[in-house]
């Protein structure tokens, strides 16, 4: 249960700004998946319980549109491609740029995170999950730091760090952060599917 609970709760903080939704990086081509997938550790993050990931992802669809899809306007957009999941996204605090919180209500549960920093013109997304329903004995904290960049084919390159805050005694296996990610990646795709179907969204 725990750590169905643990995956859930990777797969929705990633996906909403994504959302997160992650996305947060759009859709991936479904034979281009992920360029690049590592877990890396040091010893002094090991100690203290920090896990750190990284992703490279593409997508045919240009960073600015991503952007603002999957960041920007993640409030609006993210509810109606996922009904079902995401019954809606709140401001809480601030205006949407850094310091800013949302809260991402979900059929059940919740989560809530902070904007860190919201760069519109460089297309960089850094926030952090601070609350969730059933996930705060488990970690403290999972930050993230999101770079859209233009790729040579005129599409994305998406550039993901993620550190997890883990608590003591907590356990972090490799097979249910890979089924975590497999779910988000299958979520991206649904925001990349509505800008290549709508291509006048978004420009």
């Amino acid at each position: 249960m725990l750590n169905d609970r643990f995956e859930e709760m990777w797969v929705y903080a990633l996906l909403l700004d994504v959302t997160d939704m992650y996305a947060k990086c759009g859709k991936l081509n479904d034979a281009r998946s992920i360029l690049s997938e590592t877990k890396n550790h040091n010893s002094l993050d090991d100690l203290l319980g920090i896990f750190t990931f990284t992703d490279e992802l593409t997508s045919p669809v240009a960073p600015a549109r991503i952007f603002k899809a999957s960041t920007v306007d993640s409030n609006n957009l993210i509810p109606k491609l996922l009904p079902h999941a995401v019954k809606s996204i709140e401001l809480l605090k601030g205006d949407g740029g850094a310091g800013s919180i949302k809260q991402i209500n979900f059929a059940e549960g919740k989560l809530k995170h902070q904007i860190d920093d919201l760069n519109q013109e460089n297309y960089v997304y850094n926030y952090t999950l601070i609350e969730g329903e059933g996930m705060m004995d488990m970690i403290d904290k999972i930050s993230y730091e999101v770079k859209f960049e233009a790729s040579c084919a005129g599409g994305t390159i998406c550039k993901m760090s993620t550190k997890v805050y883990a608590k003591s005694n907590f356990e972090l296996k490799e097979n249910e952060i890979n089924a975590g990610k497999k779910k988000v990646m299958g979520m991206y795709k649904i925001v990349e599917a509505y800008l290549l179907q709508n291509p006048d969204a978004y420009v």
